[in-house]
C-alpha cells in the first residue's frame, strides 16, 4: 500500500509544471513586446510593427532596415481566491473530513523579460535573434490549506533562444524561418497523508486490528501533524522550429501566417521527501519515500497564426488576429524514478486545443506618440471535468491599451497595460491515494490579472 500510495503521490506532482495563471491560456506566456500586448496580440502575424515578429512570425523581419534591437519586460501581477465548499478522504464509503481551509492566495507576481535584434546582412535578407519565455507560472498553495495533498507549490520556468532568417522573395511576399533552443525547468511538492497511509498499511499487514485502524484513522487523517511532503523539480533542453509569411495583396495591407513547433520535453532531476518523525523508522523499512531520480515527459504545444493588418488611413492601422493552439499534445504526464521500489506512473491530463481571436489596432495621428488599443478572447485548454489545484484555468477575456514615444527617429520608448478576466472556475477534483482511498476537493476559483510592460527599442 504504501508503494502504491508513493507512485499517486508523485505521479499527481509530476504532472507537468501547471498552475493557475499565465497570460495566454494554460500555462503558456504571450509577453513578446509592449507593441503587441498593447494590441492584444492582435498584430502578432501579420502587423510586422515590431522586433517581436522574430518569435511570431519571422517573415516580418523584412520590414525593418540596418540594425535593430528592442528589450521589453512584463510585470504579472495575478489575483486569486479559492472558494472551498469540502475537502475529505473517503476510505471506501467513509469521509473522514480534511483539516485546512482554501488559505491565502496562490498566485505569485512575476517578471517576464524579452529581447530582440535583426540585421539586414543583403537587401533582401534579415537574420534575427530572439529571446523570450513561451511558458511559465509560479503557484503556492499553504502548507496547511485544504489543497495541500493535491498541490502546494507549482513552479515552471522556461527560455526559448530563437534565431532566424527571413527572405524577400518579391515586394509583396516575404519568408522566414527559425530555430528554436528551449529549456524548462519544473519544480513541484505536495503534501502526503501519512496519518491515512501508516494506519491502513499497519491494518493490512496485519499488525493493527480494524478497530484501531479506525480509532487512528479518526484522530490522525488529514491532519497537519501527520504530513510528509514530496518535491520533485528537474529541467530539460530540447529544439523545435517556425516558419511564416507575409503577403501584401494591395500597399497598406499585410496578411500573415506562421507556425511553432510543439517541443517534447524529456524532464530529468529529483525526488525528495520529508517524512514526520513518528513515521521515519516505519517507513525506512519499507524503502518507499527515499530521495531518488525522477524523469517525465511534457509535450509542449503547437501553435498556428493567421492574421490581417490595414492601414484604413495614413494614421489609423487595424489588425485581426487568430490563433490554433494544439493543446490536445499534451495529454498525460509518463513519471519514472530510479528508486526501483517506486515503479513508473502516468497521469492523465486531457488538454483540448484551443483558440484564440483578437482584435486592436494603433492610432499615430499625435507624433511623436502612437496610441493602442485591443480585445481578446482566449478558450482555455481544460476540460470542466478535469480542472485540477495546479490549474484551475477558464477561458478568458483580455482589455488592453499601449503607446510608444519617439525620443528620436532611432529611439522609441513603448508600454502597455493589460487586464484579464476570467471564466467561472470550478472545481471538483480527487485524488486516489490507493485504491479505494480517494482525496476529494470541491470549491470555485476567482481569477484576475494585470499586465504591465516597458520597452525601448533602438535602430543603427
Amino acid at each position: 500500500m504504501i508503494r502504491r500510495y508513493a507512485v499517486t503521490a508523485l505521479g499527481a506532482l509530476a504532472a507537468a509544471g501547471i498552475g493557475t495563471h499565465a497570460h495566454a491560456a494554460g500555462f503558456a506566456l504571450g509577453e513578446n513586446s509592449a507593441i503587441e500586448s498593447g494590441e492584444a496580440d492582435s498584430g502578432a502575424a501579420a502587423a510586422a510593427d515590431d522586433l517581436s515578429t522574430v518569435t511570431t512570425n519571422p517573415a516580418g523581419m523584412t520590414y525593418f532596415s540596418g540594425v535593430n534591437a528592442m528589450a521589453t519586460t512584463h510585470f504579472i501581477d495575478p489575483s486569486g481566491s479559492f472558494s472551498l465548499t469540502g475537502a475529505r478522504t473517503n476510505i471506501g464509503p467513509l469521509p473522514i473530513p480534511e483539516s485546512g481551509g482554501a488559505g491565502p492566495d496562490p498566485t505569485r507576481t512575476a517578471w517576464v523579460p524579452s529581447a530582440y535584434m535583426v540585421v539586414a546582412p543583403a537587401p533582401d535578407i534579415r537574420l534575427g535573434l530572439g529571446a523570450s519565455v513561451p511558458f511559465g507560472l509560479t503557484t503556492n498553495w499553504a502548507s496547511d490549506s485544504a489543497a495541500r495533498y493535491q498541490a502546494e507549490v507549482s513552479k515552471v520556468e522556461s527560455f526559448d533562444l530563437n534565431p532566424s532568417i527571413a527572405y524577400k522573395v518579391a515586394p509583396w511576399l516575404s519568408l522566414g524561418a527559425g530555430f528554436s533552443a528551449q529549456w524548462t525547468k519544473v519544480q513541484l511538492s505536495n503534501a502526503i497523508d501519512f496519518g491515512t497511509l501508516v494506519p491502513l498499511s499497519l491494518e493490512q499487514l496485519g499488525l493493527i486490528g480494524p478497530q484501531q485502524a479506525a480509532a487512528l484513522l479518526a484522530a490522525g487523517s488529514g491532519r497537519t501533524i501527520n504530513d510528509g511532503h514530496a518535491y520533485v523539480s528537474g529541467s530539460s533542453w530540447e529544439a523545435g522550429y517556425d516558419f511564416g509569411a507575409i503577403v501584401e495583396p494591395m500597399p497598406g495591407m499585410r496578411i500573415g501566417a506562421s507556425y511553432r513547433s510543439g517541443i517534447d520535453h524529456a524532464i530529468s532531476g529529483l525526488a525528495n521527501f520529508t517524512v514526520p518523525q513518528q513515521y521515519a523508522r516505519l517507513i525506512a523499512a519499507t524503502g518507499q519515500f527515499t530521495n531518488t531520480n525522477a524523469n517525465a515527459t511534457l509535450n509542449l504545444p503547437d501553435n498556428f497564426m493567421i492574421g490581417i493588418s490595414d492601414d484604413v488611413t495614413p494614421d489609423l492601422t487595424l489588425n485581426l488576429n487568430y490563433k490554433w493552439t494544439g493543446w490536445s499534445r499534451f495529454q498525460q504526464i509518463a513519471v519514472g524514478f530510479g528508486n526501483p521500489r517506486q515503479p513508473g506512473v502516468i497521469e492523465p491530463e486531457n488538454y483540448q486545443d484551443t483558440s484564440t481571436i483578437a482584435v486592436g489596432g494603433s492610432y499615430k495621428g499625435f507624433d511623436p506618440l502612437t496610441l493602442r488599443a485591443g480585445f481578446a478572447y482566449d478558450e482555455s485548454p481544460v476540460q470542466d471535468q478535469f480542472r485540477d489545484l495546479r490549474l484551475p484555468d477558464a477561458d478568458r477575456y483580455w482589455l488592453t491599451i499601449g503607446a510608444t514615444y519617439k525620443l528620436t527617429p532611432n529611439i522609441a520608448l513603448s508600454g502597455s497595460y493589460q487586464h484579464l478576466f476570467f471564466g467561472d472556475a470550478g472545481v471538483n477534483h480527487s485524488t486516489t491515494f490507493v485504491p479505494g482511498v480517494v482525496n476529494t476537493v470541491t470549491g470555485s476559483a476567482d481569477t484576475s490579472a494585470d499586465l504591465i510592460a516597458a520597452e525601448v527599442s533602438v535602430s543603427f
